[in-house]
């Protein structure tokens, strides 16, 4: 359990006393309640200078819940490597739940482990690059391609619930993704799925972040893309489903879907379309009026996210619209 504005005795401040002259590491809870605040000369010169320090020591400060692990976040969002040497800035602690990915008791560079070699992981690599011979999204060289679990190996629980054997062996090539380092990464910190349908695999790409991000949302991925020599099994659905979750369980819910770099409607078509449970979807900088009116008026979008009390669209000079479905849009006046 995390503490509250009131809790000030969870802070670990006793550092600051006695390095004061140094920039600092400064962790609060997702609610914003100050954590712990490490100078960063202090950690230089403690021995120990990783974020699997700093996250031993959060881990002290905090009531245990069992099944949610803790982990430390950047502004990103993305989850810190534990045997790298914090920087300082700002950072959150939070607690995960079973649809969130664990950081490592081993340190690892991305939560899935799958970029760490082993006997195991080299074998999977293998049968990835039989099947899908390139990257599976953007063809890149085999070479050069990382063998991606679509659920983290760490999390032998999931697998089971999957699979039904405790057991169950995670380097099977119908539990992994071949995918070049930026693709990989990006499916790490659940930027994009896949979605299967009548044997097709669809990109489905949630926090699009460039134009070569847009351009992949959608893209279909049939089973001839995989090579029927191999004698491998085309990726889980199952697992698939189960990455799906993780994506909206992220944060434990997703409460905004910050699309400031939407340029039109048609870039927030597929996100909106697989968003149903967020409390507000935030677009604040569409900038086509026109398109910001086809994007509100269009009524197959807006009836996937009824449940959604408030959607925001910060029109760049396009002034006030009315909205078409009412309690569902909500759009302000620009300044």
């Amino acid at each position: 359990m995390l503490p509250q504005e009131d809790e000030r005795s969870w802070m670990y401040d006793g550092a600051i006393t006695r390095w004061r002259r140094c920039s600092r590491v400064i962790v609060n809870t997702e609610s914003g309640v100050r954590l712990a605040a490490f100078p960063v000369t202090f950690l230089e010169q403690c021995g120990d200078n990783t974020w699997s320090y700093v996250l031993h020591v959060l881990n002290l400060l905090v009531e245990p819940v069992d099944g949610c692990p803790g982990v430390v976040v950047d502004d990103a969002g993305a989850f810190v490597v534990g045997d790298q040497s914090p920087e300082a800035g700002n950072y959150k602690y939070k607690q995960l739940s079973k649809h969130k990915a664990p950081i490592l008791i081993e340190p690892e560079s991305t939560r899935s482990g799958s970029s760490r070699s082993s006997k195991d992981q080299d074998a999977f690599k293998s049968r990835l690059i039989a099947r899908d011979n390139a990257c599976l999204l953007s063809g890149r060289t085999a070479e050069k391609c990382i063998a991606a679990h679509i659920i983290p190996q760490s999390r032998p629980d999931v697998y089971e619930d999957i699979t039904g054997d405790p057991y169950a062996f995670r380097f099977l090539a119908s539990s992994g993704l071949l995918l070049d380092p930026a693709l990989h990464k990006s499916f790490d910190t659940l930027d994009w799925s896949l979605y299967h349908k009548d044997d097709i695999f669809h990109v489905h790409y949630f926090v699009p972040k460039e134009s070569s991000d847009f351009a992949l949302h959608g893209v279909a991925i049939p089973s001839t893309r995989f090579s029927p020599y191999a004698g491998e099994p085309e990726p889980d659905p199952d697992m698939i489903d189960e990455a799906i979750k993780q994506i909206k369980h992220k944060g434990g819910s997703i409460n905004q879907v910050d699309a400031h770099n939407w340029k039109s409607a048609d870039d927030a078509f597929g996100v909106i379309n697989h968003i149903e449970s967020a409390e507000t979807i935030q677009a604040e900088s569409l900038l086509d009026s026109g398109a910001s009116h086809h994007l509100v008026n269009n009524r197959s979008i807006l009836s996937r996210v009824e449940s959604i009390p408030t959607i925001t669209f910060g029109l760049a000079g396009a002034g006030s619209l009315t909205a078409s479905q009412k309690g569902c849009v909500e759009i302000p006046t620009p300044k």
